[in-house]
């Protein structure tokens, strides 16, 4: 068996157009394989560059809230320890030295690493809207006769 398949390797790779063949495509994967990788490194970078130039608060400084709890109806969120109080818990000692190195009194960045995330649920989530007083198939068919003969 083992044999078989290796006779059957060494004919194939003997042949100089089979040889070219395979080797052809192994770099076509490997080509498409870093493309496919990049890009999300590429759209990440533009937007934290844009973000920057923009000056949004978005991919650049936005982070992830520990003081969650809200006051209803207040803008503000409450302080960290005032969180620790509402669990009973106290913010001297070992827990405020522990906040303190771990700065839990402010956000998580997360540096706009969630963002593209977002964008590919907000991608397969959306809903195609075709107006109720149109025809269907022309709807449809319209984009691509227009584009068709370029």
């Amino acid at each position: 068996m083992i044999d078989s398949i290796l006779t059957f390797c060494d004919e194939v790779l003997s042949n100089p157009v089979w040889f070219y063949v395979i080797t052809l495509l192994i770099k076509i994967v490997i080509c498409f394989a870093i493309t496919i990788l990049f890009i999300p490194v590429c759209v990440y970078i533009e937007r934290r560059v844009a973000a920057w130039i923009q000056d949004r608060v978005g991919p650049n400084r936005a982070g992830i809230p520990l003081s969650i709890f809200r006051r209803f109806g207040a803008k503000s969120d409450l302080p960290f320890k005032k969180t620790l109080d509402y669990f009973g818990l106290p913010h001297d000692g070992k827990i405020a030295n522990l906040c303190r190195f771990f700065r839990l009194d402010r956000d998580i960045p997360i540096f706009g690493l969630v963002q593209p995330m977002v964008d590919g649920g907000k991608l397969f989530l959306k809903q195609d809207f075709t107006p109720p007083f149109v025809r269907r198939v022309y709807f449809w068919i319209a984009p691509i006769l227009v584009l068709a003969p370029r």
